[in-house]
């Protein structure tokens, strides 16, 4: 009765523009190292002196402390205070960044360099877990994660174009530092959100139950597409420059690229469910494929431009996409939890993956593991889209 009394007391309309803005900013903490992790993972070899197997771990290690925290976090969400879970995450991320960019023997360690990164993105895997959650809590779901997208692809636009300025300015421990800034501007933002689901509550009317095999394969699908994906991302600075592109080049179609992005975020917004789910989910398949296919060997500066730009476009037109299939069979909201553990399990075994199969100055198995992967995932997710098709046929009839 006293929990009940308090929820009343403290309900937060996440709908409000001010606590929406709340959630769109927190929701850019998570994954800020992530979506520059081509600069990054460029500073760490430029500036700290690893090589190309050593740095692809390291990004690794942050995304597996990201991955392990939003398993957990399936089970911990209904126990403990939101705010306060993201105070400590806040404090971690910054504890962790401010070590890895002030004590030199953490920048030049790979064992040293794997456990800080790594409990960056404990921290980091809060704020993805929770903002998440608290988007799936607003009455448009699915414009709300396209506009989730897009913050996070804004702040990778102008951190991609900035990267080596900032490496040249401040060296790779002041971009570190300033991840760890980041991470406590936050803090005065916490006041707005709710402290628990309890106080929050809309479960889109529009789901529908699905044997648990399709749900279990839409969460495998999660997985599979983001391994590809992030194999792909961590190294796409070094294949630019592998292929002939000047660094400041490769920045500046990183840049351009983040911004198309944002429009393929935009379109899956848009388009909502005019054209069915299976065309468009085909059509993202076969655009991420087609765009690596023109990062083999050399190319020009405008190539990798133009490959980027359709690469970061087709991916981000099929990521709401992929979140609004895992909201149209969740009721309860434990699918979708799943599936953005499944996500961050991908993100962070994608760099590994692609790690063990580099070899020096030839990316070309990474680009084929993307190609592969995204190609599966097409296959994998047919089924579930098929079935979707065919019940919502039935009830047309």
């Amino acid at each position: 009765m006293k929990s009940d009394r308090a929820s009343q007391n403290e309900m937060r309309n996440v709908n409000t523009p001010g606590i929406l803005l709340a959630i769109l900013y927190i929701s850019v903490i998570g994954p800020a190292v992530f979506i520059v992790q081509p600069g990054f993972v460029h500073g760490l070899i430029a500036g700290y002196h690893f090589n190309d197997q050593e740095a692809g771990y390291i990004a690794s290690a942050e995304m597996w402390g990201i991955a392990v925290t939003t398993l957990v976090m399936g089970f911990v969400l209904h126990r403990f205070n939101w705010r306060t879970m993201m105070a400590l995450a806040a404090l971690v991320i910054a504890a962790a960044n401010f070590l890895n960019g002030t004590i030199t023997p953490i920048q030049h360690s790979l064992p040293l360099s794997l456990i800080v990164r790594g409990l960056a993105g404990l921290g980091s895997g809060v704020f993805v877990s929770l903002s998440f959650t608290l988007i799936g809590l607003t009455s448009k779901p699915q414009r709300n994660f396209g506009l989730l997208v897009i913050a996070v692809l804004c702040f990778g636009a102008f951190g991609l174009f900035v990267m080596p300025s900032a490496l040249s300015l401040i060296g790779m421990n002041g971009v570190v530092i300033f991840f760890g800034l980041l991470s406590l501007s936050a803090l005065p933002l916490l006041r707005l959100l709710p402290t628990s689901a309890d106080e929050v509550i809309d479960i889109d009317p529009d789901a529908v139950e699905v044997p648990r095999i399709y749900a279990a394969l839409m969460v495998a699908v999660m997985a599979v597409f983001f391994i590809g994906q992030t194999s792909v991302w961590a190294y796409l600075y070094l294949i630019g420059l592998n292929g002939g592109v000047s660094e400041q080049g490769v920045a500046n179609g990183l840049s351009a690229s983040s911004f198309s992005g944002i429009f393929g975020a935009m379109f899956a917004t848009l388009i909502g469910l005019r054209f069915g789910r299976i065309a468009p989910t085909a059509v993202a398949v076969a655009g991420s494929i087609i765009s690596l296919a023109f990062l083999f060997g050399q190319f020009s500066s405008l190539v990798f431009t133009l490959a980027a730009g359709a690469y970061c476009l087709f991916w981000n037109f099929m990521h709401p996409l992929l979140l609004s299939f895992l909201s149209k069979i969740d009721k309860t909201g434990g699918i979708l939890a799943h599936g953005i553990a499944a996500q961050m399990l991908g993100t962070a075994a994608g760099p590994a993956l692609a790690a063990l199969i580099v070899t020096h100055n030839d990316y070309s198995r990474v680009l084929w593991l993307g190609i592969c992967l995204y190609a599966l995932t097409l296959v994998m997710v047919l089924p579930l889209l098929l079935h979707l098709h065919h019940n919502g046929s039935r009830r047309l009839h």
